[in-house]
């Protein structure tokens, strides 16, 4: 089948090198691992916004928006509006949420007429829009992380935290909670933080914090490597997956962070999550750590793509 991934409200283009080359955020991510493991089975097409010119480096070809082409099976990974504009009622067309989506009512109203499915990246997420949208087709299929993102022999420094994610999920408490940390226990920590890029949020730091910038999503990686936890205390903007839950566990490196979205979900059994509303949780929890170790946590199979891919199969055989 032909199968065309429709972008319109992606803030910059994007393609299979982009791992390498820029910084990504969690939707882009999901996007192209979706689609380059898809294409194994289907023809699959992604249109996106920017995209000026045609890229076919795999077996998937990234295009721009206005592509010529008739497909089977649209789904539309932001914006709705510009989906249904172009395609119309003819075609059958999925939603990709990823977020909480402020276009409920029109997705309701699409879908039913279309019969496609909201496609829900977590259970947390499935259960709120299956709350809001009762009457429609719902399913859940995780963001992937990849077969091969394992823990390896990389030296950790257990005076490294970092803090990779969009500054509007926590960074002004990261830093506050992190200066305290640092100040009153343990002088010699330091914390790297890095932006996707997609939202500038001008800050004040603080000393010990060291500022990334936007960096390839294989440097983050790095880093989150060479860390002893993603510090991450995130008590403002619930994550509907998270993507640095998983990934960092992947790689054995845990996650502090707040016990609120899908983090439980997410994360490894072994790693756990607390109110960071309550303060001395973080010392406990933290000084525990790192008096007696950190808890060893792993990639959780049912996120790999090859486990993920799986549901998108299932998906399309239902039309």
């Amino acid at each position: 089948m032909k199968i065309l991934f429709y972008d319109c409200a992606s803030p910059f283009s994007y393609d299979s090198k982009t791992f390498q080359t820029n910084a990504i955020g969690g939707t882009e991510a999901t996007v192209i691992r979706v689609a380059e493991a898809l294409s194994n089975y289907h023809d699959i097409t992604v249109a996106q916004k920017y995209r000026t010119e045609v890229n076919i480096l795999t077996k998937v070809k990234y295009v721009p928006l206005d592509y010529p082409i008739t497909p089977d099976i649209v789904v539309c990974v932001r914006k709705i509006d510009e989906v249904v504009k172009r395609f119309g009622s003819n075609t059958k067309i999925h939603v990709l949420c990823q977020n909480f989506d402020e276009d409920l009512i029109e997705i309701r109203a699409f879908l039913r007429k279309t019969n496609g499915f909201l496609i829900s990246v977590s259970d947390h997420l499935l259960k709120i829009n299956k709350k809001l949208l009762p009457d429609i087709h719902h399913m859940r299929i995780y963001n992937p992380i990849d077969d091969n993102l394992i823990e390896n022999d990389t030296p950790r420094d257990k005076n490294k935290l970092v803090f990779f994610s969009s500054p509007h999920k926590g960074l002004f408490d990261t830093l506050y909670v992190f200066n305290l940390m640092r100040s009153a226990l343990l002088p010699q920590l330091t914390l790297y933080y890095s932006n996707p890029g997609y939202i500038d949020w001008p800050h004040q730091t603080t000393q010990n914090a060291i500022n990334l910038g936007c960096l390839p999503y294989e440097q983050i990686i790095k880093h989150v490597r060479e860390s002893f936890c993603v510090f991450y205390i995130n008590k403002i903007f619930p994550e509907t997956f998270g993507l640095i839950y998983a990934e960092a566990n992947a790689v054995g490196t845990p996650v502090l962070t707040h016990d609120h979205g899908a983090a439980r979900e997410i994360l490894h059994p072994n790693n756990p999550i607390i109110d960071c509303n309550y303060l001395p949780n973080v010392r406990d929890t933290f000084t525990d750590w790192y008096l007696k170790g950190a808890p060893e946590v792993a990639g959780v199979q049912k996120f790999r793509i090859s486990n993920v891919l799986q549901d998108w199969l299932v998906l399309f055989l239902m039309n």
